[in-house]
C-alpha cells in the first residue's frame, strides 16, 4: 500500500522488452538500497524490486501491467515518480493507494494560474462515474483532489511543492497518465452493483 506522496523523481536508465513485458532499470538516489523483493510505485503502478543497489533499482512490468498502464511507452531518460509501499508504522498523508492502476487518461490542457498550475485530463467512456469532486484520484502515483469534472473530463490544481518534487514538471499536453480511483468508489459500485 501507497499513500500518494512521492519521495523520488528517478530516470529511466534501461528499458529491455521482452514477449512478456519489460525490464525497467531506474536510477534514484534513495540513501540506502531497496532490497530485493520490496514493492515500488512507479508512477502510481505497484511492481517489485528485483535488485536494489545504491542509487539504482531493477523492476519488470509483465504484459498485462505493460497493457494497461502507460508504461508500455516509457524511453530511457524518462523521469518516473517513485514511492516506498508504506510501513505499518507509517503516516498515511495522501489517501490509501494501492498502485492497481484502473486507466491511462490524457492531458488535455495545463493551465498556469499564479503559483499553481491546473493539468486538465481526459477519460476514457465509462470511467467518469468513479470520479466526484473534490475527491482523491491517484495520477502517476501522486495523490490529488479533483477539482473540477466536467463531463469525462476533470481538473486538478497542482501546488508549487508538488509540481517541483514529482515529474509534473515534466509533463506536455497529449501524455498520457496513470489513473488509480479512489479504492471507496469502487467498493460502493460492487456492493450496489452487484447481482
Amino acid at each position: 500500500m501507497f499513500t500518494g506522496i512521492i519521495e523520488k523523481i528517478g530516470r529511466v536508465t534501461r528499458v529491455n522488452w521482452t514477449s512478456g513485458g519489460a525490464r525497467i532499470t531506474i536510477e534514484a538516489d534513495f540513501n540506502q538500497p531497496i532490497p530485493a523483493g520490496a514493492s515500488i510505485s512507479c508512477d502510481g503502478t505497484c511492481l517489485t524490486v528485483e535488485n536494489g543497489e545504491y542509487g539504482q533499482i531493477t523492476v519488470t512490468a509483465v504484459e498485462e501491467t505493460v497493457a494497461r498502464t502507460k508504461l508500455g511507452q516509457i524511453k530511457t531518460g524518462y523521469r518516473i515518480n517513485l514511492e516506498r509501499a508504506l510501513p505499518a508504522s507509517g503516516r498515511l498523508d495522501g489517501h490509501i493507494v494501492y498502485g492497481h492502476i484502473d486507466t491511462t487518461a490524457r492531458i488535455t490542457e495545463i493551465i498556469p494560474k499564479g503559483t499553481q498550475t491546473t493539468f486538465r485530463f481526459l477519460l476514457p467512456p465509462g470511467n467518469a462515474k468513479y470520479i466526484v469532486h473534490k475527491g482523491s484520484i491517484a495520477i502517476d502515483g501522486v495523490s490529488l483532489t479533483i477539482a473540477n469534472i466536467t463531463g469525462s473530463e476533470f481538473e486538478v490544481a497542482i501546488i508549487p511543492f508538488t509540481y517541483k518534487n514529482t515529474n509534473f514538471q515534466f509533463k506536455h499536453q497529449g501524455e498520457l497518465v496513470n489513473v488509480e480511483f479512489d479504492v471507496i468508489g469502487k467498493y460502493v459500485e460492487r456492493l450496489v452493483c452487484r447481482e
